[in-house]
């Protein structure tokens, strides 16, 4: 097994983690505040305010690139568009399927679209050979 790629996925992981878990609180306090009737909005905030902080993490510790920032965060941000609507309209689906929490819903949908984003970030964003 290539060591670079594991060592990628390591860093992908860890770092998946701690900001899923920042975005998986903050959505969680919004649905608070705001009520599961409005999961919709919390989501879009949700995503908004994660959108750098998730940038930022994945340039410096998961991938090291050192490519030209606007590029990289126009593509990064388009990612985080497709995933956004991949995941609004899934929990716009299942909630009106099931009789189960948002939160519960939104908890393996997350998951799976951490997946996504890692081979849309490998395979458009993060191209550059340095970051391997």
């Amino acid at each position: 097994m290539n060591t670079g790629i594991s060592r990628l996925k390591s860093r992908f992981f860890v770092v998946g983690v701690g900001n899923t878990i920042f975005s998986f609180s903050f959505f969680y306090i919004l649905l608070i505040l705001g009520g599961e009737q409005h999961k919709q909005l919390m989501l879009c905030i949700t995503y908004l305010s994660s959108v750098c902080l998730s940038y930022f993490t994945q340039r410096n510790f998961v991938w090291q690139s050192e490519m030209p920032f606007s590029h990289e965060f126009l593509r990064f941000s388009g990612i985080a568009c497709v995933c956004y609507v991949l995941n609004a309209a899934v929990l716009e689906v299942l909630t009106n399927l099931f009789n189960v929490k948002v939160i519960l819903i939104q908890l393996p949908i997350a998951a799976l679209l951490a997946i996504v984003s890692f081979i849309l970030q490998k395979s458009i964003v993060f191209t550059d050979k340095k970051s391997f």
